[in-house]
């Protein structure tokens, strides 16, 4: 019950991600309440999906521990292999304390037994259990590699990756059909000016307010890549790019609904320099566990 989006800016040399702040349970709801936009390596981040919050946390700090093992860049399937295996740990951790405890077995000795050992009907019918069980979350990945190559992709369930560096944006959670259908819309580019795409994904995120467990408080992230001239003096040109990451203060995001407001699905004239104003004076942050903390 959220939305969650990201897209790729300026020719690839930026990112920017959104999502609402909202937690909410089947008796109660709270905006402004937690952040889903999480750091899980010091050029990746991931944003979070889910109908409970349960199983993310598990998840994200395995995913962190196997990618915090050394400070080298990652690639895409690094971070996507980290990520899928912890979902899948957490997965098989669920079965078995779900659904196969309870006859003092785990996995492992169910399916050593089979049909055979614990009869047909039994076994079929924990089996049909097993297949059920769900962690009800999913992650939108995004980040750049070793070479700084911008990519976003998806991890769900059973712990299947989808990759969504092309179209070069996308969404997830109860808010992501009207998520989609505006930034379908609008049809962002990568080689799009940061402004635009800034703007696109805003629009986007307050579009899915309507849906349900859409919250109206906003965080948004961008991260940027920049030559870093001190390196650049003393290394080779090609290894100097370093990342910085910037989260919009509140006053920043309000000024972003406003002109939203003045267009809603039309883009406003001169958007670039509108949102250029917008940004200027935003501070870097750090891509930590907690991006906003």
């Amino acid at each position: 019950m959220t939305v969650c989006i990201a897209a790729i800016a300026n020719s690839g040399r930026a990112i920017v991600l959104a999502s609402d702040r909202m937690i909410s349970t089947e008796q109660f709801s709270a905006d402004s309440a937690i952040y889903k936009i999480r750091g899980i390596h010091h050029d990746w981040a991931a944003l979070c999906s889910a109908s409970s919050t349960d199983h993310i946390y598990p998840i994200l700090r395995e995913t962190r521990t196997v990618l915090s093992k050394d400070k080298a860049p990652k690639s895409r399937q690094d971070v996507a292999r980290a990520l899928i295996c912890a979902y899948q740990a957490r997965h098989l951790t669920v079965q078995n304390d779900k659904v196969l405890s309870p006859y003092g077995m785990d996995r492992k000795a169910f399916f050593r037994k089979g049909p055979r050992g614990l009869g047909d009907s039994f076994f079929q019918r924990v089996a049909l259990k097993l297949e059920q069980v769900n962690l009800g979350c999913r992650f939108l990945v995004a980040g750049y590699d070793r070479t700084f190559a911008p990519h976003v992709f998806l991890v769900q369930h059973p712990g299947e990756e989808v990759d969504r560096t092309y179209p070069g944006f996308w969404a997830t959670g109860s808010g992501a059909t009207s998520a989609l259908s505006v930034l379908f819309f609008y049809s962002p580019t990568i080689t799009d000016s940061l402004e635009r795409v800034l703007y696109c994904v805003c629009a986007a995120k307050f579009m899915a307010e309507t849906a349900p467990g859409v919250g109206k408080d906003t965080s948004v992230v961008i991260l940027e890549t920049f030559i870093d001239e001190a390196k650049f003096k003393a290394e080779n040109p090609d290894a100097c790019i370093s990342l910085r990451v910037r989260e919009l203060p509140l006053p920043a995001v309000n000024d972003l609904r406003k002109l939203w407001k003045r267009g809603m699905l039309r883009i406003p004239g001169n958007i670039t320099d509108k949102v250029a104003a917008v940004l200027r004076g935003t501070e870097p942050a750090s891509l930590g566990p907690v991006v906003g903390t």
